[in-house]
């Protein structure tokens, strides 16, 4: 059990020192919603730090609904539905329609920490996102980007940022029409680093603690 909470532990630390350098609300939780019957906000209230695009488009408003027990989350277009948070009080909803077909895309400018590896972002089931439907990119330079998880409720996505490690740029996420009509909620965005030298040996002492408790506990 000690063993289980070590590795816990670190892998909770490598992600918070992973918190990138100038970009904010990457949890979608910095959000003042106002209370109108409307359910509509600022792209600035809704979404502080993003810029919020509608078919190449700056977009000033964001519609929202203000769900009940905290379960709210930001949609990108005109269409309102109640679904959970993927984790938190609140997520972002990219989604295309099929009456307009246009992109729907959310950025915005920072820089990314030195030594990340990866970036990685969590959205609700896979199958909702048609292939090619999703585009990440940093500076106008198209991310490779993969499922690398599928958990409860939502997959977990990984795109390799490395080349820009440093560098100071927009990141962008997109949903292409070409993929035709659909949409998904995202949440929890995170540049996660490589880890240093130090933090593999705690790891696997960790993994090897817990391989000998495993042993002992099958003998028994």
């Amino acid at each position: 059990m000690k063993t289980k909470l070590l590795i816990v532990l670190l892998c909770w630390a490598i992600r918070l020192n992973a918190s990138a350098q100038g970009f904010v609300n990457l949890n979608f939780e910095a959000c003042t919603l106002p209370t109108n019957a409307h359910l509509n906000a600022t792209v600035s209230q809704a979404l502080p730090g993003w810029t919020l695009y509608r078919g190449g488009v700056v977009q000033s408003q964001v519609p929202y609904n203000a769900g009940i027990a905290q379960q709210s989350f930001l949609s990108l277009d005109s269409t309102v539905f109640s679904y959970p948070s993927l984790f938190g009080n609140y997520n972002a909803r990219l989604i295309v329609n099929s009456f307009d077909s246009l992109d729907i895309a959310l950025a915005q400018t920072g820089q990314v920490p030195e030594g990340t590896h990866s970036l990685q972002f969590k959205t609700d089931w896979a199958n909702r996102i048609p292939a090619g439907g999703l585009v990440v990119s940093f500076e106008n330079t198209t991310l490779s980007l993969q499922p690398v998880g599928f958990f409860p409720g939502y997959t977990l996505w990984e795109a390799d940022i490395s080349a820009f490690a440093g560098a100071t740029g927009e990141l962008r996420f997109t949903a292409n029409h070409s993929g035709g009509p659909w949409g998904a909620y995202f949440d929890d965005i995170m540049f996660v680093p490589v880890p240093e030298p130090s933090t593999w040996a705690l790891l696997a002492l960790g993994s090897a603690l817990f391989a000998c408790a495993a042993r002992r506990g099958r003998g028994r």
